[in-house]
């Protein structure tokens, strides 16, 4: 009989590529999110390919998506010299959190030059010891492998173990590798580690005669004649009963039947190792279960019908499985899970792991009405008395005998089996009427492109049932939650939409699809082409929330800058709504430039006040000093709420910008890369910024904030705040204060009390801000950096809006804020670019106002870029240089390099949202920090 391997699973790949010109040269890398799928590694990391299971590639299936068998959440390294012994300690650790990660994940750690000779040998090899979804090493520090093979690990506590009817979050899976390579011309190392679940699985799939027919007398089960087929047995039994011959007929209940394990194991070592040479246990207690808790057992589906009481239904198996021409119509959908476990092959023995399957059989003859249940005991393996680590036990059982009626003493009964490690799963194909469809990878990413094709396995021809498109409008915001609640107006249209958007539009709709019936493909195609939005009554305003597209107009000057999210629903072609052979496939798409808004929710009242903001400025927050009684009400250092007189905005989100590749045009105007300085600047004033003719700067940039002599325009630090001496105004000081300096780097700030807040994995223990790297103010020449944009930023909300001030007091102002978690001493005053970039966004309808006056557009207003002054009109996209002589106080708003600040399993680098935190942090490598994180395609 013909067999085949499932190979449903398929992956996208792709091929990153950075070239931003920085400064002298051309610099290219990926985010380490995103080392997966670029071509090499980065200088100074090893990436590591974490994969499940033995196969070769991903397409070929380890296990089942549904049942989360390769699901990855966390991954714990532990990196070893090959020669050391079990009992040497790790050199190294990482650890790395994912979302939604199944079969393979990339984790990235950085190397110094101390690491290579003490973790490669003169092979220029590393070993890794790899634990995955094990909470017991979860933030471990150094260990050895003996200590790792020993842990003692349990099933999920979230999802019961594996005593219950409930599918598994995860799997604890562990492994080890001696190939891990580094390549001393590119500084670099690479290696695949492969690792296995400590669990076994196992599954039962059941042919049970839909009669049996048993001789009165001696209980002997009547078999068909030679040649003679089952349903001629079946009519010669049917016409002796009805002769009055002594035969019993026994019909089976077949949505009755059970079947629970039991003697299943719900501990284990990580090393899924429970026996040592001599035999005995390594386990002490072993924990045993038998039957799920809390169930009468786990109920054997047929696929085919439709059980309301199961909420989750199974996907990617064959309806019948057929073997030795038998089709077993009834298996266990939600398989049986247990660690490793031995037993001896005695009488007496307690521990062996079986399964209980139970059938109810009604006495057609006796006239009797009800069923008797019925039980069968059937071995897990046969000829061994263990259940290894990693395997998959899968059982084929043919019922053809009644079975006990007592539970405690169930008839045993002979089975088939495959037993294999937990691999490459065989499934064959060659079943008459067999019905299945399988999409394994029903999450995709279409970063930068406007088509994808999607691979599914099917029995029959699919069609697609339901398209849902949801987009966002970022200009403007409604207040459902209440005054200032911000939130973004979200759009969402179906199939029906994108019908009548053809017949506007010569047959063109927004999207468009195609199905390969022969090779198994869906071909979706949403090309980043504006649209106008209509409703029945004209077009949509922006301005009503509710509304929802009912076609569109094609507008080829309208510029697409929002992520999507598309839903598709395929289905066999014969089937109606409600049956399980339908398929919903999500896909995520990014244009090349795109926005998200991300919403500061504090506030207690419509002002926003009340409430923690959660908006720092040198530790100053409205939660608890309020307008009234700030022990510093400086130019730089003061918070306000959305509805102070500072401003004309209120808008409560910070707004970031995506940007993967700039156009013909804008590339023309500005420049792609890192606006920050290359070396460290804590001493903020004027001069700390200027440098001589050879370039050298005129004031140490990397002066304490403070000295020992006080004049106008220098800094220092107070037991509470960095302040700034004030700047004259018009013919009086702003704030005639006097004020006891400290001249201490290191002075903690009395009002933020203790603050211990890890960050990107650096512990600021000096609360104080030291590494800052502020915006390069280099001008006028060669290597300026007014045209750059970061490829990633966020830009304050209007919880951070300013009075006017000094340039040096922008800049204190940006050093120290905080705002929704993203910390102190990472904030920068912008480049003119991206204030230009900005304004250019909203004059186009983009998003709302940041830069000029909300009130009247058409007023200029002024704003600190990190190389002058600008002026801003709003309503005519207009940014104009102030000169230098200017030396009225101006505003500012502060930008967060989002791209640059991410942990590394690329999720943002957070603090506590209601505690100030300093979260500067060295750069790891000055000479080449300047490269973007985030991925940039040409």
């Amino acid at each position: 009989m013909a067999r085949m391997v499932n190979k449903a699973f398929f992956s996208i790949t792709s091929v990153c590529l950075l070239m931003v010109t920085l400064l002298s040269g051309l610099l290219s890398s990926c985010s380490e999110d995103n080392l997966a799928t670029q071509e090499g590694t980065p200088s100074g990391y090893m990436t590591l390919y974490i994969q499940v299971g033995d196969a070769a590639t991903r397409a070929e299936v380890d296990g089942e998506d549904y049942y989360n068998e390769n699901a990855i959440k966390t991954v714990d390294l532990f990196f070893f010299n090959p020669a050391a012994t079990e009992s040497t300690p790790s050199i190294k650790v990482g650890h790395f959190n994912f979302t939604n990660t199944k079969g393979t994940a990339t984790c990235s750690v950085k190397i110094s030059l101390d690491d290579i000779p003490a973790l490669f040998d003169a092979n220029n090899k590393c070993r890794v010891y790899a634990a995955v979804n094990c909470a017991a090493t979860t933030r471990l520090g150094s260990a050895t492998i003996a200590t790792l093979n020993n842990i003692t690990i349990g099933t999920a506590a979230a999802t019961g173990g594996f005593n219950t009817n409930t599918r598994q979050a995860d799997f604890v899976m562990y492994g080890n590798s001696d190939d891990v390579t580094y390549e001393k011309s590119s500084n670099s190392a690479t290696g695949t580690i492969k690792v296995k679940r400590v669990a076994a699985k196992i599954r039962v799939a059941v042919h049970i005669e839909d009669a049996l027919y048993q001789d009165k007398a001696s209980g002997t089960i009547l078999q068909p004649d030679a040649n003679e087929t089952q349903a001629a047995f079946q009519a010669r039994m049917d016409a002796a009963i009805a002769g009055g011959a002594a035969i019993n007929k026994w019909t089976p209940e077949l949505t009755n039947m059970q079947a629970y394990i039991v003697n299943g194991v719900n501990n284990a070592r990580l090393d899924g190792q429970f026996k040592d040479s001599e035999g005995n246990d390594l386990l002490n207690p072993i924990h045993y279960f038998t039957a799920p808790t809390g169930s009468t057992g786990l109920m054997l589906r047929d696929p085919a019908r439709t059980y309301p009481d199961i909420a989750e239904k199974p996907t990617g198996l064959p309806a019948s499985p057929t073997y030795d021409d038998m089709t077993f119509t009834h298996y266990n959908w939600l398989p049986f899970y247990t660690y490793p476990n031995a037993w001896k092959n005695a009488a007496d023995e307690e521990y062996g792991t079986y399964l209980t399957v139970v059938v109810p059989w009604m006495n057609v003859n006796d006239n009797n009405s009800t069923y008797q249940a019925t039980y069968y005991q059937v071995p897990v393996t046969r000829d061994v008395t263990e259940i290894q680590s990693n395997h998959y036990y899968r059982i084929r059982l043919n019922i053809g005998v009644i079975g006990s009626f007592t539970s405690t003493e169930p008839l045993e009964i002979e089975a088939s089996y495959d037993i294999e490690p937990w691999g490459e799963e065989n499934i064959d194909m060659d079943i008459n009427d067999i019905r299945y469809l399988v999409v394994n990878q029903t999450t995709w990413n279409m970063d930068g492109e406007e088509s994808i094709t999607i691979p599914f396995y099917s029995s029959h021809d699919v069609k697609v049932v339901d398209v849902k498109v949801t987009y966002f409008n970022f200009n403007d915001t409604w207040n459902e939650q209440g005054w200032y609640s911000g939130k973004v107006h979200e759009r969402t249209f179906d199939e029906s939409v994108n019908e009548r958007t053809k017949t506007y539009n010569g047959g063109e709709g927004v999207y468009s699809y195609s199905i390969d019936q022969q090779n198994k493909t869906l071909t979706f195609n949403h090309p980043f082409i504006g649209w106008n939005e209509y409703s029945n009554n004209g077009r949509i305003l922006n301005t009503n929330a509710n509304a929802s597209p009912t076609y569109f107009i094609k507008n080829e000057n309208e510029r697409v800058i929002t992520p999507y999210e598309i839903e598709i629903t395929i289905r066999h072609t014969d089937q109606n709504e409600g049956t399980q052979f339908e398929e919903k496939i999500i896909i995520h798409q990014k244009p090349s430039i795109y926005i998200e808004a991300e919403h500061n929710n504090g506030g207690a009242n419509s002002s926003g006040r009340g409430g923690n903001i959660y908006t720092f400025v040198n530790g100053n927050n409205y939660g608890t000093n309020t307008a009234t009684t700030n022990v510093v009400a400086n130019e730089w250092d003061n918070v306000y709420t959305l509805t102070d007189s500072t401003g004309t905005n209120n808008n409560p989100n910070m707004y970031v910008i995506h940007i993967t590749q700039l156009s013909p045009e804008e590339g023309k105007i500005y420049t792609l890369g890192d606006p920050r300085a290359l070396e460290r600047n804590i001493n903020l004033t004027d001069d700390s910024f200027k440098k001589n003719a050879q370039g050298a700067y005129l004031v140490n940039p990397e002066t304490r904030w403070g000295n020992s002599s006080f004049t106008n325009n220098t800094f220092a630090r107070r037991s509470t705040f960095i302040w700034a001496t004030s700047r004259t105004g018009t013919g009086s000081l702003l704030f005639p204060y006097s004020y006891t300096y400290i001249t201490s780097m290191y002075q903690k700030p009395n009002n933020v009390g203790t603050n211990t807040t890890s960050l990107n994995g650096y512990t600021n223990n000096q609360n104080n801000l030291y590494y800052y790297y502020p915006a390069d103010e280099t001008k006028d020449k060669v290597g300026t950096k007014e045209d750059f944009i970061a490829p990633t930023f966020r830009v304050a909300s209007s919880f951070g809006k300013t009075a006017w001030m000094s340039k040096e007091s922008a800049r204190l102002r940006c050093a120290s804020y905080q705002e929704y978690g993203y910390p102190a001493g990472r904030w920068r005053v912008p480049t003119k670019a991206e204030i230009k970039y900005i304004v250019n966004l909203s004059a186009e309808g983009k998003i709302p106002v940041l830069f000029g006056n909300t009130a009247d557009p058409t007023n200029e207003a002024t704003y600190w870029s990190s190389t002058g002054a600008v002026g801003v009109v709003a309503a005519t996209n207009v940014v104009r240089d102030i000169p230098d002589t200017d030396i009225e106080l101006k505003g500012v708003r502060c930008v967060y390099d989002d791209w640059y600040w991410v942990k590394e399993d690329g999720t943002p680098d957070k603090c506590d949202m209601r505690v100030f935190t300093w979260g500067d942090k060295p750069k790891s490598n000055p000479q080449v920090e300047a490269r973007l994180r985030k991925v940039i395609k040409k």
